[in-house]
């Protein structure tokens, strides 16, 4: 690992993974965690910046509960398995933030769908 060079990989890594990666990922994530504060009933969140600091804890989370995504198991659910550990990361980031309350699993399930259906759609659109 070279450590000069890692910021260079790093903000070639933001500037060329998509719409879903880096800064721009986390932007569309913080928007998307507004909105659902706006529209879906059970979620309260108190700030934009609250709403950007989750949208960065449930990046981590969900990379790190990515162990958990075994290829096989995506596949039998049709997907079903990513959404579920969305949801607890979602959770987790719920308990980790006291700006942010998610009243329940079913909740965060749909935060999660939304989070994933505009992360879908935009990244086939760009």
């Amino acid at each position: 690992m070279n450590y000069i060079t890692e910021p260079i990989n790093l903000l070639m890594d933001v500037n060329t993974a998509g719409i879903g990666g880096g800064l721009t990922g986390i932007v569309i994530n913080t928007l998307v965690l507004i909105g659902c504060n706006k529209y879906i009933n059970g979620v309260s969140i108190a700030s934009p910046v609250s709403a950007a600091i989750m949208a960065v804890i449930i990046g981590i989370l969900t990379w790190v509960f990515g162990i958990l995504n075994f290829g096989f198991l995506n596949f039998l659910t049709l997907g079903l398995w990513s959404l579920l550990i969305s949801a607890a990361a979602i959770m987790v980031a719920d308990k980790l933030m006291d700006s942010v309350k998610f009243e329940g699993f079913t909740t965060a399930l749909m935060v999660a769908f939304v989070l994933a259906a505009v992360n879908w759609l935009l990244g086939s659109l760009f």
